[in-house]
């Protein structure tokens, strides 16, 4: 579904988006725990974490073995992937149900691999992802595509 950012709701979470946009910010890449390996430093229980979410913290709170909370994280062992925020706005200003002319709105985007590195601030550009949103009530598309656009 193609759809301008300033349409974009909350009944949409979830649902697969397309929009065409302008990058306004690129924040630098991070890695991404995508398997995060834990080690129990009272009874060496390891523990293997797939971060389904892509979320940035996969610790467990405690050990499944003994309760112990004294878990440390094994980078060595964990496995990652580049992520990248950029905020993307809508092209074109909009005009709301009064007649007024509003600035365009924007959306948070995150990139994952391959995408990480490859736009730059002013790119115009199509997305395809999915629309999320985080603990903080913040939406933002999980991008499952893009490409440069020629045409405004």
């Amino acid at each position: 579904m193609n759809i301008k950012i300033n349409n974009i709701s909350a009944e949409q979470i979830g649902e697969s988006l397309e929009i065409k946009g302008r990058i306004i910010k690129v924040d630098d890449s991070t890695p991404l725990i995508i398997k995060g390996f834990y080690k129990c430093l009272d009874c060496m229980a390891t523990y293997e974490v797939t971060n389904k979410k892509l979320e940035h913290n996969t610790k467990p709170e405690m050990c499944l073995d003994c309760g112990s909370n004294n878990i440390k994280f094994m980078p060595n062992q964990s496995k990652y992937i580049d992520s990248q925020n950029l905020i993307l706005e809508d092209i074109e200003d909009f005009v709301d149900k009064y007649g007024r002319k509003r600035n365009p709105n924007t959306i948070k985007c995150v990139v994952y691999g391959k995408d990480v590195n490859q736009h730059i601030k002013s790119d115009l550009v199509v997305i395809k992802g999915i629309l999320n949103i985080t603990i903080e009530n913040e939406m933002f598309i999980e991008v499952t595509d893009i490409c440069l656009s020629e045409e405004i």
